[in-house]
């Protein structure tokens, strides 16, 4: 019944999030939360109104979650790595990591045939052991 929804739905979110964590992060609104969640979502509206964006989001989307989870990775292994105070604590990255792992696990049967720089086995099994090791090692830091 909803099914046609579906890619529709899944197109606005992910323009949405990409627009508002740009926002965000570059600071083109300053601070004002509000404003980049209304400016995200009138981007992400206009995005989903247009038929022949939703089709390419919906065929890149397998993709691009991949590439969205290796930033994350990325920029959690910064802030692992990097020098915080001696009262900080790590354990919200560290819960973040390893729901990261479990949906980088179950979207692999959709994402495999997106991979061809080298077998998808291999690249999933490289990707799994990074981001392990940096569970470990703020599980290790934590304690």
């Amino acid at each position: 019944m909803f099914d046609q929804y579906i890619p529709i739905g899944a197109s606005f979110l992910f323009v949405f999030a990409v627009i508002y964590a740009l926002l965000l992060k570059s600071g083109a609104l300053g601070s004002a939360k509000n404003a980049s969640a209304m400016v995200a979502a009138a981007i992400a509206t206009l995005a989903v109104l247009n038929a022949p964006t939703v089709t390419f989001l919906t065929g890149i989307l397998p993709a691009a979650s991949v590439a969205l989870v290796v930033l994350f990775l990325i920029m959690f292994a910064k802030d692992v790595v990097a020098i915080k105070g001696a009262g900080s604590d790590n354990l919200p990255e560290v819960v973040l990591l390893f729901i990261s792992l479990l949906v980088l696990a179950g979207m692999y049967p959709r994402i495999a045939p997106y991979i061809t720089f080298m077998d998808p086995a291999a690249a999933m099994f490289i990707t799994g052991l990074v981001a392990v090791a940096l569970l470990f090692y703020a599980i290790y830091k934590h304690t």
